[in-house]
């Protein structure tokens, strides 16, 4: 694949997570809790606050390569009940993993969503 494929398909990943990102954001403003995003693109983010009515005070980042994630840590933060949402960016977990968190998000009355792992080329 040459560059140009490379940044366009890059470009969309970017364009498809910032509207999935306004619309959750759009859906939970009204409530006074964090929403926890694990490995968002910060392209995508930045975007999203520029053009819009986003408070990104309210969306708490947290990235896999700089600290380590795991399932039980998200356990952690559901139970506390301090998040309206908590958004997967990139696939970390095993399905079991995923439908497991999903559970205890419905327990907790918390929005659990994964998005789509990026698309590939190949």
């Amino acid at each position: 694949m040459d560059m140009q494929a490379t940044k366009i398909v890059k470009n969309n990943v970017i364009q498809q997570q910032q509207k999935t990102l306004a619309n959750i954001y759009s859906n939970h403003k009204a409530e006074n809790k964090w929403i926890l995003m694990i490995d968002p693109e910060d392209t995508a983010l930045k975007s999203l606050s520029q053009g819009n009515d986003v408070d990104t005070n309210k969306i708490l980042k947290v990235h896999s390569n700089k600290v380590r994630i795991e399932a039980k840590s998200i356990h952690k933060a559901l139970r506390k009940g301090n998040c309206s949402a908590v958004v997967l960016c990139k696939q970390l977990f095993a399905q079991n993993q995923i439908d497991w968190l999903s559970q205890q998000a419905q327990l907790s009355n918390t929005d659990f969503i994964v998005l789509e792992a990026p698309l590939t080329v190949h």
